[in-house]
């Protein structure tokens, strides 16, 4: 039996089409979804040998790391030993891990990350890298900060950058290449990519004149995109970040490319994986005022070091603190600027120039102590209601909260009809935790606010389109049986005194208390 008879005889189920590209996530109950996915892997499959020899061996990438866990320092220990924090913008790959092999393909040279948040745990007295113009800035920022707090010890604080960090890194062009190159792309795909990459503008001409071109010689190609054996290593950056989104086409994963996700489960810290762009704190280091910058050649992704001494992680509880509350003081100071259009900056505006801006530093004192502190006791206060997900990230701005739609699916009736509040609570009763995750999402944008679920509920209920609107009286009386209870920063007896204020819209019957007592489970913090 050949490979392909093999393959199409054991097809991809919803979850393997996920992990290999074809089908989002979120479409794994979409019977539309599926079937094109499954249309798209078979001709995938069908016309490319490459793609036949990926999709047989398609498994687990092999990963070894040599790092254990990390210290971790205190909030509190950071205030005592008067810190001023700098924010110091990194990518979330795991230091000191090789990978051989990539999503079950064998590679031919294994590959080595020497990146990433821990990267200074394996240099002595070298704590960061990057290419020397943003190198200095940083060395020069915490100089600044330094001198502007009275001799304060800079503590440069990791914030995860987003995913087009990983273009920039030599790994992940590696193992983009080592990975199609184990499938056995054929040369013709490869001159396809030497075309897009030539067909590139820059300024006065083509952005890449002297790219020699895959298709030509592989091992110059590949020396020119690492910067090595001659190449500019200036140059080979802005060559990687043109490379990568071009590699990652669907196109060219159905000719046998690894996929993109597949490359960064393979080099990313596990805690860092799923995290939120912006996270801070996963690394901590303390710079040295006032010093040089050192060569650095190991990772080949930069040219320049900064020397300090690594101090492990902060200790965060297991919540993703993002950078604007790691920041808050310059967080709030770049909210107020405008961009070159004389408008406000946008979100990924704010985060992108409070980590690049050489002037930024927030002062660890008592009130960061307390403004840190208290977001993490929020989140975790939020995770135990099973509003946010355990790692806390509602509210961030770096962020979309896991919360779903508080008006989805509430009713298959007339939204037209005025039910009864006993069909109100029937139908609510699988929705409920969604509206009120809804609600309390809306509510937390206030910072430091007491939530009260009958202000949200109210708010949702009256705007256009809202639960009045679409339930009548039904959606009414439940708004007002429960708009004076609190739900968050209050105490027991206001959640328990939720329940029967509840009930009393209910009605007496069995089958309407035993869904109360559902609805009611929705409210277990303690």
């Amino acid at each position: 039996m050949g490979l392909l008879t093999t393959l199409l005889k054991n097809l991809p189920d919803p979850a393997q089409l996920v992990k290999m590209g074809y089908l989002g996530a979120d479409q794994v109950d979409n019977p539309t979804q599926i079937k094109r996915a499954m249309t798209a892997y078979t001709k995938a499959i069908s016309n490319s040998p490459a793609a036949q020899r990926k999709a047989a061996a398609y498994g687990d990438s092999e990963v070894v790391t040599t790092l254990g866990p990390k210290p971790l320092m205190t909030p509190e220990e950071i205030v005592k030993n008067e810190y001023v924090l700098v924010p110091t913008g990194g990518d979330g790959s795991a230091t000191a891990t090789t990978v051989k092999k990539l999503a079950g393909l064998p590679l031919e040279q294994p590959v080595n990350v020497w990146g990433g948040g821990r990267f200074g745990e394996r240099f002595p007295n070298l704590a960061y890298a990057s290419m020397r113009g943003r190198a200095q800035d940083k060395q020069d920022q915490f100089t600044e900060a330094s001198k502007a707090t009275g001799g304060r010890t800079p503590l440069g604080v990791h914030v995860l950058m987003g995913e087009d960090s990983y273009n920039f890194m030599t790994p992940t062009t590696e193992l983009m290449v080592g990975g199609a190159k184990a499938a056995g792309v054929p040369k013709e795909v490869w001159k396809k990519i030497d075309e897009e990459i030539a067909a590139i503008k820059g300024k006065n001409g083509p952005a890449f004149p002297h790219f020699v071109g895959f298709s030509n010689n592989m091992q110059d190609a590949m020396s020119q995109l690492l910067g090595i054996n001659g190449f500019s290593k200036e140059q080979s950056g802005p060559l990687r970040k043109a490379f990568l989104p071009i590699a990652k086409k669907a196109a060219n994963r159905d000719q046998g490319f690894p996929n993109l996700k597949d490359i960064i489960d393979a080099i990313a810290e596990p805690e860092l994986r799923n995290a939120p762009v912006g996270t801070s704190g996963f690394s901590i280091f303390e710079g040295v005022p006032n010093a040089n910058l050192v060569p650095h050649e190991v990772n080949l992704s930069y040219d320049s070091g900064i020397i300090g001494t690594n101090k492990g992680g902060i200790d965060t509880q297991g919540v993703n603190v993002p950078s604007t509350e790691m920041f808050f003081d310059p967080y709030a100071e770049v909210s107020g600027r405008l961009n070159k259009n004389n408008e406000p900056f946008s979100d990924q505006q704010r985060r992108d120039t409070l980590w690049m801006d050489p002037k930024l530093y927030q002062v660890a004192d008592q009130r960061w102590l307390d403004h840190v502190q208290g977001y993490i006791e929020k989140q975790k206060r939020l995770a135990a209601l099973g509003l946010v997900g355990a790692t806390g990230v509602a509210g961030a701005e770096e962020s979309q909260p896991d919360v779903a739609d508080p008006e989805a699916n509430l009713f298959q009736e007339d939204q037209s009809s005025n039910v009864s509040p006993s069909d109100f609570l029937r139908g609510s009763m699988d929705a409920g935790a969604a509206l009120l995750r809804g609600a309390t999402s809306a509510a937390m944008s206030t910072p430091n606010a007491l939530v009260g679920l009958g202000g949200g509920l109210y708010g949702l209920a009256n705007e256009d389109g809202g639960l009045l609107a679409r339930f009548g009286k039904g959606a009414e009386r439940a708004q007002s049986a429960v708009k004076d209870v609190p739900v968050l920063g209050q105490t027991e007896e206001d959640f328990l005194g939720l329940l029967p204020r509840l009930t009393s819209i209910s009605g007496k019957s069995k089958g309407d208390m035993e869904k109360m007592q559902r609805f009611g489970s929705y409210f277990s913090p303690f």
